[in-house]
């Protein structure tokens, strides 16, 4: 019986994450029910129960022999066979037709129509004031990813990590009790380490465990830990600067290689490679460049909302404090101060609130909000000073979250403060505050 049993769970396993469609599906149930993927998939193994009936998972109303028909096919009939046994399907929006005829979210922009895309950017800065989807972008790096980023690579780059730490899996966040903001723990370790703690939180995930504290790579110091994997990924035709594979020049400048920009290559830039066992949450806030984000494992859904809005997010100059680890899941918050002065620092750029529950209730009464999750190989254009939530769920064979982002304070012909509003937004917010804004540009301290 227990063989018998055994036999049947990896069975189910193996089917579902064959299937991209089912692989999808068992992402967003455990992301929803925040329980391990093989405690669900114990359930599913051993009863008839519709997938869509699993906990509170919803949105898919394919039985399990129904994804074993599926399967089988894909590989016998081809994808026309696949679309009939879905053609019965409840799955609103969400058949596989509709999934193979994207783009269906606000902000997608069909891969065809990207060279008028970046035609209208580089002739008006208004048309890099909204975010823009480009589905399978980079879908040939996520291809390569699983192979060229193993743990044996990781282990053998020869740097330092710097990793971030925190108690809920919510990053840089505002303090409710204190209306300060407390950014994550910050260390510098050994890659071999960093894989090992990011491996421990992937099974006690898988096996239900709760997790005294969660960890990731993404911290803009790790240059040289970039530069090492980016340097793995196939260069783009056109680019012209991309780093011959092995390169580890720490002051290596990555500039976003998806569109064809005419920006200066000596404008400052920065491309951060973002790790996790999943389940982290980055609170909203909003970030002062251009970027560029693309998923390459697992997924990640951005809750949007655009910066005009600032008041309504509760946008203010804060205290801020850095959090110290002293053990596994043991922090305390240090207040960050002038080192000339020794007054308290104060930063501007986070909001308090949850952009996931107004979603959820379509909640639009005082500001706009508007989601999209980027799958493995899909890019995001996210302009600066938009607020963004971002909650990363790992990919279920691999248990890892893997994306990487390019920030960039030129794209195309134009330069971060050539948006008019920008100013007179940032004079607002700091105007709740008796210390003045910033006069140094934005990003001369990240790039420090």
């Amino acid at each position: 019986l227990f063989r018998s049993r055994v036999s049947r769970y990896w069975a189910v396993w193996s089917i579902l994450t064959r299937c991209p469609y089912c692989r999808a599906a068992l992402v967003r149930h455990v992301h929803s029910t925040r329980s391990g993927a093989a405690d669900m998939m114990m359930h599913v193994a051993f009863s008839s129960v519709p997938f869509c009936k699993i906990g509170t998972m919803t949105t898919t109303t394919l039985a399990t022999g129904h994804c074993a028909l599926q399967c089988a096919a894909a590989t016998r009939f081809g994808r026309q066979s696949i679309r009939q046994l879905c053609a019965g399907s409840s799955r609103t929006g969400q058949t596989l037709a509709a999934v193979e005829t994207r783009p269906t979210a606000k902000w997608d922009v069909p891969l065809t129509a990207r060279a008028e895309w970046e035609e209208a950017a580089s002739q008006d800065v208004a048309a890099l004031g909204t975010p823009a989807v480009f589905r399978g972008l980079a879908e040939e790096w996520a291809r390569i990813v699983p192979d060229a980023w193993t743990n044996e690579v990781l282990r053998g780059v020869n740097c330092k990590v710097t990793a971030s730490f925190s108690k809920a899996g919510d990053f840089d966040r505002v303090d409710p009790t204190l209306d300060r903001v407390e950014y994550a723990a910050l260390e510098d370790l050994a890659p071999s380490r960093i894989v090992e703690l990011i491996e421990a939180e992937a099974q006690a995930s898988a096996l239900g465990k709760g997790l005294v504290e969660r960890t990731y790579i993404g911290e803009a110091r790790t240059i040289e830990f970039a530069t090492a994997l980016l340097s793995l990924l196939p260069t783009p035709e056109w680019h012209p600067d991309w780093p011959t594979p092995g390169t580890t020049t720490p002051n290596a400048k990555w500039h976003q290689p998806f569109f064809q920009t005419a920006g200066d290559p000596g404008e400052p830039s920065q491309a951060t490679v973002w790790m996790s066992a999943g389940d982290t949450v980055a609170p909203p806030h909003r970030d002062q460049w251009f970027n560029v984000s693309c998923t390459l494992k697992g997924t990640k859904t951005f809750f949007l909302v655009p910066p005009e809005y600032h008041t309504e997010v509760e946008d203010s100059p804060r205290p801020c404090a850095r959090l110290e680890r002293h053990a596994p899941g043991e922090f305390t918050a240090v207040a960050l101060t002038d080192k000339t002065t020794g007054a308290e620092v104060h930063t501007s750029g986070h909001s308090p609130l949850n952009f996931r529950p107004l979603w959820d209730k379509n909640d639009h009464t005082a500001f706009p909000i508007d989601a999209v999750t980027l799958e493995a190989g899909d890019v995001l254009y996210l302009p600066p000073d938009w607020y963004h939530q971002v909650e990363s769920t790992a990919d279920p064979v691999t248990h890892r979250s893997v994306a990487v982002n390019f920030w960039s304070a030129r794209l195309f012909a134009w330069a971060v403060h050539d948006n008019p509003d920008r100013a007179s937004r940032l004079a607002d917010i700091w105007s709740r505050h008796p210390s003045p804004p910033p006069t140094s540009p934005p990003w001369e301290a990240f790039m420090d």
